[in-house]
């Protein structure tokens, strides 16, 4: 990238907004441009603006966090100046997903079971209530580690560059690594329904049956019996998959580090998944015989025969599958580490991700 001075203020401008509210960038990016033609407006008195003077004026602003705590127009300590906006937006899409999924489940138990609508409205309350704290918890902790290595290491970063310069700017991301806001939105919404499915209403994953002549019923793929045991490294793969699209929504941007914390969520989900799928047990051993039950294939039929020996076909190949999208997504990392590696240029002040 040439460092014309256009890109200095462009990558001056983009280090203060990233830090901001989304609502507030364009009308803060708009005013400080404004501010720094009139500075050099101020300094050149009608000469061209060299890259000298450019840098000169952007010193003269000062490190963008702090011009940014300016714009902010005061601090908030819960879990940093910086991360607060984007805490308190991951903290609205928990509680909300989890919320939603909870309706869902309600609303499909409900369906099942109409006779038990009392009972199934007060299990839903509790388990929003269950399911709302710990989402709490786990968004809480994920920020505070994020913003302990980011204060460390900031730290660090002022032994080393005691005076903030220019050449300290990030530099603007190519399009191919940017992360918008919506892929980690949607992938946090995501892992919270699935999260919150797997742990209050695992049944619920199979087949729903509803026939004209009879009540509906739910035949699950999953022996909750064996599944169950498994569910608190569910729930520590989920959190730390919250925290790696944490990660995402703050940087903004790919870098090796947040591939390497990408890598490292997909090998603990690809573990984990190896550990469930490979035991023939935690599929639902009466699973052909609850599809008779339930009418929608009758026993000692040809489709009986067909659906069985596609069942069994499912439960052996289902980690193959898995394995197959492990190594999709370790290709498509390789690609995007090789394109950061091109793409990079001086380093500025060390960041987390």
């Amino acid at each position: 990238m040439t460092n014309q001075p256009n890109q200095w203020i462009e990558r001056y401008t983009y280090a203060v907004t990233r830090q901001l509210p989304e609502a507030q960038r364009a009308d803060i990016d708009k005013e400080l441009r404004g501010l720094i033609e009139d500075l050099l407006e101020a300094r050149t008195q009608d000469r061209a603006a060299t890259d000298e003077d450019v840098q000169a004026v952007l010193v003269e602003l000062g490190d963008p966090e702090s011009m940014a705590d300016k714009y902010r127009g005061h601090r908030r300590y819960l879990i940093g100046p910086e991360l607060y906006p984007t805490f308190v937006t991951v903290v609205k899409i928990v509680l909300g997903a989890i919320a939603i999924a909870m309706t869902v489940v309600f609303v499909i138990q409900t369906l099942l079971t109409p006779a038990r609508v009392v009972d199934n409205l007060l299990t839903a309350l509790t388990n929003l209530l269950q399911g709302g704290v710990q989402g709490f918890a786990w968004v809480t902790i994920s920020f505070g580690l994020t913003e302990y290595f980011r204060t460390r290491e900031g730290k660090d970063a002022v032994k080393l560059a005691p005076a903030w310069k220019v050449s300290h700017l990030p530099e603007l991301p190519e399009k191919e690594l940017r992360i918008t806001r919506a892929d980690p939105i949607a992938s946090i919404i995501l892992a919270v329904l699935f999260t919150v499915a797997l742990t209050f209403a695992l049944d619920l994953f199979g087949i729903w049956v509803f026939l004209h002549d009879r009540p509906g019923m739910a035949v699950p793929f999953l022996n909750a019996a064996v599944f169950k045991p498994y569910l608190p490294f569910v729930w520590a793969v989920a959190a730390l998959g919250i925290l790696h699209e944490i990660a995402k929504l703050i940087a903004r941007r790919w870098s090796l580090r947040l591939l390497a914390l990408n890598t490292l969520v997909d090998v603990v989900n690809f573990a984990l998944s190896l550990a469930l799928f490979s035991n023939p047990a935690i599929w639902n051993p009466d699973f052909m015989a609850q599809m008779a039950q339930s009418g929608l294939v009758p026993a000692e039929t040809e489709a009986f025969r067909t659906m069985s020996a596609l069942w069994g076909q499912f439960t052996s190949y289902f980690v193959y599958l898995i394995g197959l999208g492990f190594g999709v997504g370790l290709i498509t990392r390789l690609v995007r580490a090789v394109r950061i590696r091109r793409g990079s240029s001086a380093a500025g002040i060390p960041q987390v991700f």
